[in-house]
């Protein structure tokens, strides 16, 4: 799906501006890194893009639909059949084993399809671990996983490597970003690592002072 922004405004409290952003135009299938202190907005960001949150003003649009024109009930079923969605805090069911958690969003698929997920991040031998006892850099994998599992249109991430090494940082990234996924993928970190891995990179930054330079 194409991502369309238009004057978006995103304050906080709704008094001071946290950043502004006059148009922004993302192709469908593009693969988009947005990188930035931590505290800049990048969160706020991803939430306002996903329809979680509503701006100051302006207009978000993926493809022709506006976010800022239909029902909550219509934006929780966009959210449904489009957008996989990885947290900065991770949001996964501690009970539940690692296959469990990503096999939990899709049922009509098998939970060997949800060990195939695991194992394309590495996580082979982590199948039938419970999500509270892997590490956190493990969790984030899961995470992953999780948000492609329905091969949704849309991936959002949020500080998906922040506790990965530099090796599987880039197994991650190079996962989400495969040609072959037919997905518009937006990724916001502070990693600066991930820069030379995406063909279009933004810098938060520009919004915060004098506007969109895309």
């Amino acid at each position: 799906m194409q991502l369309s922004l238009h004057n978006l405004k995103a304050t906080v409290d709704g008094k001071n501006l946290l950043f502004e952003i006059p148009r922004l135009e993302l192709s469908e299938n593009s693969k988009t890194l947005i990188f930035g202190p931590s505290g800049s907005g990048k969160s706020t960001f991803l939430h306002l893009i996903s329809g979680l949150l509503q701006p100051q003003s302006g207009e978000v649009k993926w493809d022709d639909l506006s976010l800022q024109k239909i029902s909550e009930k219509n934006l929780t079923l966009f959210r449904r059949e489009n957008l996989g969605f990885v947290f900065q805090r991770l949001n996964l069911i501690n009970h539940l084993t690692s296959s469990e958690n990503i096999w939990l969003f899709d049922q009509t698929k098998t939970q060997q399809e949800a060990d195939k997920a695991l194992a394309q991040l590495g996580l082979g031998e982590k199948t039938q671990q419970l999500s509270s006892t892997l590490s956190l850099g493990e969790q984030q994998r899961v995470a992953v996983a999780r948000a492609q599992f329905k091969k949704p249109k849309i991936i959002l991430a949020d500080e998906p490597t922040s506790s990965l090494d530099e090796e599987n940082a880039t197994q991650l990234i190079k996962t989400l970003i495969n040609p072959g996924h037919k997905q518009t993928l937006v990724v916001v970190s502070h990693d600066l690592r991930l820069k030379p891995l995406f063909d279009k990179v933004i810098d938060f930054r520009d919004w915060q002072s004098q506007g969109a330079k895309t």
